[in-house]
């Protein structure tokens, strides 16, 4: 049997063939199902005959039988389940609706950075001024300074302080790192920007030797072709001779 389409479970149940949950075993039912995790029919009837007349209520029924009747004729076990399935739902929504809604906003994340830049420590000291006394108890007329905690803006503002630690001097105070929190708000209003300097210019210059090493290397592929092809020679420019590259023609042959 369906029971996903049944918004409160707990209603009286009609079924299909036109009979109607009485009320009194709806009541039972209902209190079958807030018995929670482990239910059962015994157990409920436990709950009824446990009752005493000075808790002024009257038990729904006696008898596991008739439990038993009421259960099988309008789907007990279907309809708790279905009542454990939205209760379940209903807590992991509550659940989980609790913790969004400790989420900060954009808003208060710069709110308490802005506090934390801020933040004067000199707003959780207190100073008190005490009279001498001499041994007597009477006043001497001089003064005496000390400083302790501000509890009360501890109270108000406790969210800046980082820690509160007790040293032989005196309590001391730690606040959250307000510098930080300075630059943190910079790059959100985007103050601090990456510059890179690019104004500088790459001169190159060319190895004074440079020329020297390709005329050397001019000459000595001159040199090369020189001792390949004999004859050969270079005209003003260092460039072979395409004419003296030529072999000379030799004598014709004639027949006798």
């Amino acid at each position: 049997m369906v029971m996903d389409n049944i918004t409160d479970p707990l209603e009286r149940y009609a079924r299909e063939d036109g009979r109607r949950e009485t009320p009194r075993g709806n009541q039972a039912f209902r209190d079958y199902a807030l018995l929670g995790g482990g239910r059962s029919l015994e157990k409920l009837l436990a709950k009824y005959t446990n009752l005493t007349t000075d808790s002024h209520q009257i038990p729904l029924t006696k008898s596991i039988d008739t439990l038993k009747t009421w259960s099988r004729a309008f789907s007990w076990v279907e309809r708790v389940t279905r009542f454990d399935e939205i209760q379940q739902a209903n807590a992991k929504a509550a659940y989980e609706e609790h913790w969004r809604s400790q989420i900060m906003s954009g808003d208060e994340v710069l709110g308490r950075l802005s506090q934390e830049a801020r933040t004067n420590i000199s707003e959780f000291i207190k100073k008190r001024i005490d009279p001498v006394l001499d041994k007597d108890g009477n006043p001497t007329g001089a003064i005496v300074e000390t400083f302790g905690i501000n509890w009360e803006v501890v109270k108000e503002k406790g969210h800046l302080i980082k820690s509160i630690t007790s040293t032989a001097n005196g309590p001391r105070i730690e606040l959250y790192d307000g510098q930080s929190a300075k630059v943190q708000l910079g790059k959100y209003h985007k103050l601090f920007v990456d510059r890179q300097d690019v104004s500088g210019t790459i001169k190159h210059e060319n190895d004074p030797h440079d020329a020297e090493r390709f005329d050397l290397a001019i000459s000595k592929l001159a040199d090369a072709l020189r001792d390949v092809l004999p004859g050969a020679g270079t005209g003003p420019e260092g460039e072979v001779d395409a004419a003296e590259q030529a072999p000379m023609a030799g004598p014709a042959l004639t027949s006798g």
